[in-house]
């Protein structure tokens, strides 16, 4: 997936990749033992085949090592854009809602602060905006 492209880049905050560094360390080091021992504790009630708890927390774990892979994914594809290197002149720049008065913000996927009014930049011609103001503003 990773070819060098500036496209595969994902455009987001500082504050964005810090949360995401956050979560990542919470799946690993919290969540993956706590489903371990889920597991551990479903294999002891017996035969696997008929054993819900087993199942279940084996989904669980799926799900959890799902999120690790994409988080990871997301941070090594990371084009952190800090907001206070770009010149605020009335264009559209990237960053956190309110971090400047009468601009509109813009994160990635990843960034967005789901609920805060912060748009996320899916569309190509968007990924690519943010590539641009990233290091010619």
């Amino acid at each position: 997936m990773q070819n060098g492209n500036d496209m595969d880049k994902e455009p987001i905050t500082l504050n964005g990749l810090n949360k995401l560094k956050e979560e990542l360390i919470f799946l690993k080091e919290k969540k993956r033992p706590e489903i371990v021992a889920a597991i551990a504790e479903a294999r002891s009630h017996g035969d696997l085949k008929e054993n819900a708890e087993y199942h279940a927390a084996k989904e669980e774990q799926s799900h959890n090592e799902g999120r690790i892979t994409e988080i990871n994914d997301i941070i090594a594809r990371a084009n952190v854009i800090d907001v206070t290197q770009i010149n605020n002149d009335g264009k559209v720049i990237f960053g956190a809602a309110g971090a400047a008065v009468g601009v509109t913000v813009l994160a990635g996927a990843a960034g967005a602060a789901v609920g805060a009014g912060v748009p996320i930049c899916l569309a190509s011609c968007c990924r690519a905006l943010a590539n641009c103001c990233a290091t010619a503003c």
